[in-house]
């Protein structure tokens, strides 16, 4: 397994997983499907995936950056999830995440 920033090439499959696994419900990350739609990662909205050794797309974390201005900026999960049982998937994720390498 590994873990990359979310591509171009990869955002049609990143849609499909989210919606698979969230898109019934509504937690606030994307209030409705069609913001899902519009959706794509920048420096605010930075998402990496974990792709298998099929090069199937198993797990997924994005972020929403938001800049209060002089409040200062929040960051919370808009999505977190992986579709298999291995912890490795949620580390992989986490160290993406925490590393200033793979960035948007």
């Amino acid at each position: 397994m590994r873990v990359e920033v979310l591509s171009a090439e990869r955002l049609r499959e990143f849609k499909s997983f989210y919606l698979r696994h969230m898109g019934a419900k509504i937690n606030g990350a994307f209030s409705l499907q069609v913001d899902v739609k519009d959706f794509s990662p920048d420096p605010n909205n930075p998402t990496y995936v974990v792709i298998d050794e099929d090069d199937r797309l198993v797990a997924a974390a994005s972020l929403a950056i938001r800049d209060h201005g002089t409040e200062g900026t929040t960051t919370s999960f808009r999505f977190f999830h992986s579709e298999i049982c291995d912890p490795k998937c949620y580390e992989l994720l986490i160290k993406a995440i925490l590393s200033p390498e793979l960035t948007v």
